[in-house]
C-alpha cells in the first residue's frame, strides 16, 4: 500500500467545497424558505438524484442536454439497438423532471401512496449538469422548486408570485425581479418572425442565449437556418415585429421582464422565475430555482 501515488486533493472542474462558515449560512437561508413555502401550503417531495435515463430524456432522440450517466465501475455496458437508454442511469439535470415522474406514477393511485392534484410541492437538492464550467456557471448546483400541478387557473401563478416576494422579504432580499412568460407566446414567436415552425425549439434555444452572450452574439447563430433575413426581426433593441420585444421591460416595482424562455422549455403553461438584483452565475441560478408551471 506505501507504493500508492499521492493523490493530489484537487476537485473535479466544475465542482466546489462548502466550508462550515458557508454551510451555517446555507442551511439557515433553506430553513427560512423551507418555512414561507409550509406556511402557503406547500408539502416537502424528495426524489433520488439517480433516474432512468430514458426517463430524463424522455426518449427524444434530439435530446441535446449534456448530462452525467451512471453505472457501476466494472460493468460492461450492453447498449440495445432497440431500446437505447433501457435502464441506464443519469443523475437528474433538474427537479421538474422527476416531479412530472412522481405525478405520472402516484396522481390518483388506486393501490399503494398517492397523492391528489392539485399537488403543491417543494423540494430541495442538488442538480448535475454537463455544462462547459466557468465563471459562476457549475456542474454541480442545488435548486429549491416549488410547484402547483393539476390547476390551469391564474389564481395558481398569482400565488407562486405572492410565494416568491413572501420569500424574499424573509430573506431580507430588498432588490430582486420577478420574471415571467408563457410557453404559449414563446411558441407563436419564431413563426411571427418567419421561421420555419421545423426550427421554432433551436430559434428559441438560441434566444434563450441573450442575457448571457449579448444581442450581436444571438444575430450571429439566429443566422444560421435557412432565414438569415429573419434574424434581425427576431431580436429587436425596442420592439420585434410590429412591436413585439424580445427583451421588452413591463413597469413595475419587481422589476418584471418579459425575456423568459429557459426554464419553461418542457412546460406548456406559465412560467416563473425569480431573481435577486445584483448576481451573476451559479448565485443567480440558485436564486432562478423558484419556478412554477401551470399545468
Amino acid at each position: 500500500m506505501s507504493n500508492l501515488p499521492k493523490v493530489k486533493p484537487a476537485l473535479a472542474g466544475g465542482f466546489r467545497d462548502y466550508l462550515p462558515s458557508e454551510m451555517i449560512a446555507r442551511q439557515r437561508m433553506i430553513a427560512v424558505i423551507r418555512e414561507v413555502f409550509e406556511t402557503f401550503g406547500f408539502d416537502p417531495l424528495d426524489t433520488p438524484g439517480m433516474e432512468r435515463r430514458v426517463t430524463l430524456t424522455g426518449g427524444d432522440p434530439e435530446f441535446r442536454m449534456r448530462i452525467y450517466d451512471a453505472r457501476i465501475s466494472g460493468d460492461r455496458i450492453v447498449v440495445d439497438p432497440d431500446d437505447p437508454d433501457g435502464d441506464r442511469t443519469a443523475l437528474r439535470f433538474d427537479l421538474t423532471v422527476p416531479l412530472a415522474r412522481v405525478v405520472a406514477k402516484y396522481a390518483g393511485a388506486e393501490s399503494g401512496p398517492s397523492i391528489r392534484k392539485p399537488f403543491k410541492r417543494y423540494q430541495v437538492g442538488m442538480v448535475w449538469r454537463g455544462e462547459k464550467p466557468q465563471a459562476g456557471r457549475f456542474r454541480e448546483f442545488m435548486q429549491f422548486d416549488a410547484d402547483i400541478v393539476g390547476t390551469a387557473t391564474p389564481v395558481a401563478d398569482a400565488e407562486i408570485v405572492a410565494l416568491m416576494v413572501a420569500t424574499m422579504r424573509a430573506l431580507g432580499v430588498e432588490r430582486y425581479q420577478v420574471r415571467f412568460n408563457n410557453r404559449k407566446l414563446l411558441n407563436g414567436l419564431p413563426g411571427y418572425a418567419g421561421f420555419d415552425s421545423a426550427l421554432a425549439a433551436d430559434v428559441l434555444r438560441i434566444i434563450d442565449k441573450l442575457p448571457k452572450i449579448g444581442r450581436e452574439a444571438v444575430l450571429r447563430e439566429l443566422a444560421k437556418p435557412p432565414k438569415p433575413e429573419t434574424a434581425q426581426a427576431a431580436v429587436a433593441e425596442e420592439g420585434g415585429p410590429r412591436g413585439v420585444a424580445l427583451e421588452r421591460r413591463l413597469p413595475g416595482p419587481g422589476g418584471e421582464t418579459v425575456d423568459l424562455v429557459g426554464g419553461i422549455g418542457r412546460h406548456p403553461g406559465a412560467g416563473l422565475r425569480l431573481a435577486a438584483a445584483g448576481l451573476a452565475g451559479e448565485e443567480q441560478r440558485e436564486c432562478e430555482a423558484f419556478r412554477h408551471v401551470a399545468r
